[in-house]
């Protein structure tokens, strides 16, 4: 149901101008209904008190010698006034005595009073008892009964001509109304128009015309001096922003062209590292050699890491969806991962559930690198304990289901005030780690990236000193032949049972059910 508020307001001014008009009419129409009818009553008041007393009078002597027959005749002669209905003449003692009927069928006799007037309105008439006096002394009573019928004819046609006047006076209320809103409604139905104009074709030059100088012109000058406000604004944004684009290009073009050419005497300085391993050298050489070819390999992944943030961040990387064995790209990323957890001591546990799909279309490369990044995350900050990857899936519809990548360790946590930073660019959740544990902070931020470019969402939960989580969704299309479940043999078909590990590091691929925590 609309609300009278939110009618437009042209209907509203109609509305209020017809409603007020008719208001005021039914204010004065029942004020003067009402005033005729007081002055109706009180004259027929006057009226009816008049003829008594003359009737009285006339009546007294008849009374006093019990002329009855007198009596009658002298009643009788009220049939001249219309109104009256009947007429009672009492002895002294209230005993009628003579009376005047104009219906063929009389009532009962009232009862007069024992002493004075009286006068009241009963059941649409209006009687009146007053004594009879003859030399000062009371010979007898009077009573007059007059009908009320006429009045009421009266108001009702009174009514019924106040309600005609109303229904005229709302009509043309209604059509002068209709004009005279458009004096207030126009100006305001414009400004919204060119209100809606400006939204919806985001054109800050158009400007409201004012057509009137009261309120409704002030709010269009208003709404005019806004856009202009608006459209400088507009224009300082677009020059920022095409200068902000500009410089973000030349920063990217900057970074891709000095990492291209930090690679190339880079590159030059790791191959003669290794032609520099296979001369003679002693203990102590052999140590430098293999430290300067270390610092070299950690400084070309930084490189490779900032090309990789540079082409997402000018969105030249290429897609390659194909179709995939899920679980295979899966365990090829732990398994890149198998030497550093066995160097550490940790345990390795792969997690792919038995009701998950295998075969998906999917950039397979893409999966593979952010769970690389997250794995090699979790290996490097996890002193002692497990690192575990899991992967569940869930249905979206007939050809899709979406995938959840968890990556757990149990190693030295992130603090909740530090959580929400980790994906940020060159950021870690404490600087120090970059000195005591390497990188530059731009892994997490370059798989966060990635799992926007692929659609879908990454977050991460943590507890210090018990370990972190982080996870990643993807929404993938499936193959038209899916198999579910974890391929938990090589190539060749042979079993990779659980149990096989040793006594520092475990690999295991395995359903949910059988999975060691």
């Amino acid at each position: 149901m609309i609300r009278f508020r939110d009618l437009p307001i042209r209907t509203k001014l109609m509305c209020i101008i017809t409603v007020t008009t008719v208001a005021g009419l039914l204010i004065v129409g029942a004020g003067a209904a009402l005033q005729d009818a007081r002055n109706t009553r009180l004259a027929r008041y006057r009226n009816l008190n008049m003829l008594t007393e003359l009737m009285g009078a006339s009546c007294a002597p008849a009374l006093a010698f019990g002329d009855v027959e007198d009596a009658e005749r002298l009643l009788a002669g009220l049939s001249a006034a219309p109104q009256l209905e009947d007429a009672y003449l009492y002895d002294s003692r209230g005993r009628p005595f003579a009376a005047y009927f104009r219906s063929a069928a009389p009532g009962e006799a009232p009862r007069p009073p024992k002493e004075g007037s009286l006068a009241r309105s009963v059941k649409g008439s209006l009687i009146m008892f007053r004594p009879v006096m003859l030399d000062g002394e009371r010979v007898g009573t009077i009573f007059l009964r007059a009908s009320l019928e006429d009045l009421q004819r009266r108001i009702v046609a009174h009514v019924g001509w106040m309600l005609a006047l109303m229904t005229a006076a709302a009509a043309f209320a209604f059509l002068l109304a209709t004009r005279l809103q458009r004096l207030i409604s126009d100006p305001i139905s414009a400004l919204a128009g060119t209100a809606r104009r400006v939204t919806d074709e985001q054109d800050y030059a158009v400007r409201a015309t004012r057509v009137t100088g009261d309120e409704t012109g002030r709010l269009v000058d208003a709404f005019n001096a806004m856009l202009a406000r608006v459209e400088e604004r507009e224009a300082a944004l677009t020059v920022a922003r095409e200068l902000a684009d500009a410089a973000s290009q030349a920063k990217s073009q900057f970074l891709a062209n000095m990492s291209h050419e930090l690679r190339t005497p880079l590159n030059g300085v790791m191959g003669m590292t290794s032609l520099l391993e296979q001369t003679a050298l002693d203990a102590e050489q052999r140590e430098y050699v293999v430290s300067v070819d270390a610092s070299a390999r950690c400084l070309l992944e930084i490189i490779d890491a900032i090309l990789e943030y540079v082409r997402i961040e000018s969105g030249q990387l290429p897609r390659a969806a194909t179709e995939c064995d899920l679980a295979q790209v899966v365990r090829t990323a732990a398994g890149q991962q198998a030497a550093p957890c066995r160097a550490r001591g940790l345990r390795l546990v792969v997690d792919y559930s038995g009701e998950a799909p295998r075969r998906v279309v999917a950039d397979a490369d893409r999966i593979t690198q952010i769970l690389n990044s997250l794995l090699n995350n979790a290996v490097k900050f996890t002193p002692a304990g497990s690192v575990t990857l899991a992967v569940r899936a869930r249905p979206v519809d007939a050809r899709h289901a979406c995938f959840r990548f968890t990556v757990t360790d149990t190693g030295i946590g992130i603090p909740a005030d530090k959580l929400a930073m980790v994906f940020d660019r060159f950021n870690q959740a404490d600087n120090s780690l970059s000195r005591a544990y390497g990188g530059a902070g731009l892994g997490l931020a370059i798989s966060h990236q990635l799992v926007a470019w692929l659609g879908g969402a990454m977050g991460a939960d943590s507890e210090p000193g018990r370990g972190s989580t982080f996870w990643f969704e993807l929404t993938l299309e499936l193959a038209v032949d899916v198999p579910h479940g974890p391929d938990t043999g090589d190539r060749n078909g042979n079993a990779a049972h659980p149990s096989a590990n040793t006594s520092s590091s475990c690999l295991a691929l395995s359903s949910a059910a059988s999975t060691s925590r």
